[in-house]
């Protein structure tokens, strides 16, 4: 109508008059049926007449721009009549029908057989106890429907106030915890307390939602909206409707999208639930900044971890099962050897139930080579061998652990450093004590819980130290691997508000399992508001305590700048709870370091090469600065003197007479 008045700027003001019809409620929609119903001299059974308010609130909060109200209700009404005659007839052949069976219309002529078969609550819940793991999560979801009852008890009784507050859900966790599984057990569960008409899950990502046309996301979402209404609308991967661009802005689709979809949970709260879903950080970060209002749009806020070991394990074990196959003895050891590494290496986007899914294909296709091999040279396979994985079918690889005796030798054979070496190697005794008190009481060996501070000047050794007591810790069993991840400022601090806690978790989450080591870690002091140094310490702190005894965390750089970086958060002195001193190299270790390079280069120097070589690390000790670069100054004094033997020996190789053993060879002059 609006469009016919449009047509002509006269035509509007032709009618002085204008009489809206609204569209009926779901209440009036019931009783037109329920006159329909008696008006043909017919009842309803006792399944029906419970059932048919639902029916009709349905079909109103589900109702598209369209609808056809009184003749909507009549399309039902016909339709039940025809599957009552269906029914009727084919009682005929074995039943004698009674006049009440010819006036009575049943909830399966109404609303299909299908609608009959409806899960109740407590059979639901049984199947969500089924689900692996997320205790956490079934618990907080019971109190979610037993809430939804309550309120629905109190409003039915009068209570003033007594309401049922609209049900919106963050639902967070990593890939292959089942967050889809949760959203479509919370469908029937809704519908089984009577918040929602219908069980229906609407599953939408960005793609789906988001336009590059003007004006055409607000659309997309709408029309997502009108899909699901009566039941859920389940965004996955919810944060990138959003994402920051690189100079730190919105998305501006992205915003169009999220005020679209906040406009709709307002205006149609009660008759639809969005479950926005995806990672915990990434969740947490686009919720509290999309849009100020938009975290308050949400009443429950669920995370479903990461499974345990033995959670994983029974995963493995349902998925074989239900394909008919099993696992030898020694295949469940080599199995739970695997999965342990798993679960101790994981990183931040591990895949739970996922992982498990991948690991079952590879074991398939391992075993099938090893029954080809079999075959083809003369074997039988039966039946039991198709369906049983074997040890070798298991992609393990049983990790080479070092042995601790070769670590300690090679940390005794670094030049210098003697106090260093005490240190770790009373550290190491630490932990082959206590682990053996434990053994004796037979208790459980918790490991360790500390974080180093390595201080000292550049060129002490500091990552190569870092680095051996990643093999000591892993040797011990202190940690599942030695993986050594080397960082320095660039790789926490972003360049725009915002992106530096993210970058920064993500960096410590690859080095769960080994040693993390932030080298000039006071470079993350903060230098002023656009410095995001201080945010990634701040980020640092809390993660140094959720990764208590899976990780260690090793800080280096100069005495007092190191100081100065403690002092700027009260926690992080608390958590670095050993010192470790580099001192400088003296001139004889020096000397040392310089041989050993030039032995690494078949090089030798003249007794006279070698006292200008003593002599000028001397001197260099003697008037060292505060950031004296130790074995840096001797890898710079090193180049030098090689470019000098390349310039003499350039002069005199094609001279007759010329002895190659000279290449080999550093003289005196080459120090000047």
């Amino acid at each position: 109508m609006n469009e016919f008045l449009s047509a002509n700027s006269g035509m509007e003001s032709r009618f002085n008059e204008t009489i809206n019809f609204r569209d009926y409620s779901a209440e009036e929609l019931t009783e037109i049926f329920r006159r329909m119903v008696s008006k043909e001299k017919m009842v309803l059974d006792e399944q029906a007449d419970a059932n048919i308010k639902n029916l009709f609130t349905k079909m109103f909060i589900t109702k598209t721009k369209n609808f056809g109200n009184a003749r909507s209700v009549r399309n039902v009404f016909e339709n039940a009549l025809k599957n009552q005659s269906k029914r009727l007839q084919a009682q005929r052949t074995t039943a004698t029908l009674t006049q009440e069976d010819f006036r009575t219309i049943t909830r399966e002529d109404i609303e299909g057989e299908e609608a009959t078969k409806e899960k109740n609550l407590e059979l639901i819940f049984k199947e969500l106890d089924e689900f692996e793991g997320m205790d956490s999560v079934k618990e907080e979801i019971r109190k979610i429907a037993y809430k939804i009852m309550l309120d629905k008890e109190m409003m039915e009784q009068g209570i003033a106030d007594a309401e049922i507050t609209p049900v919106h859900i963050v639902l967070t966790g990593n890939p292959g915890t089942g967050k889809t599984s949760i959203a479509l057990k919370l469908g029937q569960i809704f519908k089984a307390v009577g918040l929602l008409p219908t069980d229906k899950v609407v599953e939408k990502e960005r793609k789906s939602l988001l336009s590059t046309i003007k004006n055409e996301t607000a659309k997309l979402v709408d029309k997502a909206c009108d899909e699901a209404m009566g039941g859920i609308l389940f965004i996955d991967e919810a944060y990138s409707l959003m994402p920051a661009n690189d100079s730190g802005s919105k998305d501006s689709e992205g915003v169009e999208a999220v005020e679209s979809l906040m406009t709709r949970m307002v205006k149609d709260a009660g008759k639809f639930v969005v479950i926005c879903a995806g990672y915990r950080t990434q969740m947490d970060e686009f919720v509290n900044n999309a849009n100020p209002g938009f975290r308050r749009r949400f009443s429950h806020f669920l995370h479903i971890e990461d499974y345990s070991l033995n959670q994983l394990i029974n995963i493995f074990n349902s998925i074989i099962c239900k394909k008919g196959n099993t696992l030898s003895e020694e295949a469940e050891k080599t199995l739970a050897r695997l999965i342990d590494e798993m679960v101790m290496t994981k990183s931040e986007n591990f895949g739970n139930a996922a992982e498990m899914v991948k690991l079952f294909e590879k074991i398939k296709q391992r075993r099938a080579e090893r029954l080809t091999t079999f075959k083809s040279s003369g074997g039988t396979i039966t039946r039991e061998m198709f369906l049983t994985i074997e040890a070798e079918d298991i992609p393990y690889d049983p990790p080479k652990i070092p042995d601790l005796d070769e670590v300690m030798k090679e940390l005794n054979n670094l030049i210098g450093l003697e106090a260093v070496k005490r240190e770790v190697c009373e550290i190491a005794d630490y932990i082959k004590i206590e682990r053996l008190k434990c053994e004796t009481s037979g208790k459980k060996f918790s490991g360790i819980s500390d974080h180093y501070l390595f201080v000292g000047n550049p060129g002490t050794g500091k990552t190569t130290v870092a680095r051996i007591m990643g093999n000591i810790f892993y040797a011990l069993g202190i940690l599942p691997s030695n993986k050594l991840i080397e960082v320095t400022r660039k790789d926490l601090v972003a360049s725009y508000v915002g992106q530096t806690a993210p970058k920064t978790a993500q960096v410590v989450k690859r080095a769960i399992g080994g040693v993390l080591f932030i080298d000039e870690a006071y470079s993350l002091k903060s230098g002023g508001a656009s410095d995001f140094g201080q945010e990634a310490t701040d980020t640092i702190l809390p993660m140094m305590l959720d990764y208590k005894g899976k990780m260690v965390f090793i800080a280096a750089g100069y005495p007092k700048e190191i100081q100065q970086w403690i002092d700027t958060n009260s926690g992080l002195e608390s958590r670095f709870t050993k010192t470790i001193h580099f001192e400088d190299y003296n001139p004889q270790e020096l000397a040392e370091i310089f041989f050993k390079k030039a032995a690494g280069e078949k090089l030798k120097l003249t007794p006279e090469a070698e006292n200008k070589m003593r002599e000028s690390f001397s001197d260099m000790y003697i008037n060292r600065s505060k950031n004296f670069a130790n074995a840096r100054e001797v890898n710079n004094l090193f180049d030098r003197v090689r470019k000098k033997q390349s310039s003499r020996l350039r002069e005199v190789l094609n001279k007759p007479g010329f002895d190659n053993s000279s290449l080999e060879l550093i003289i005196e002059s080459d120090f000047e």
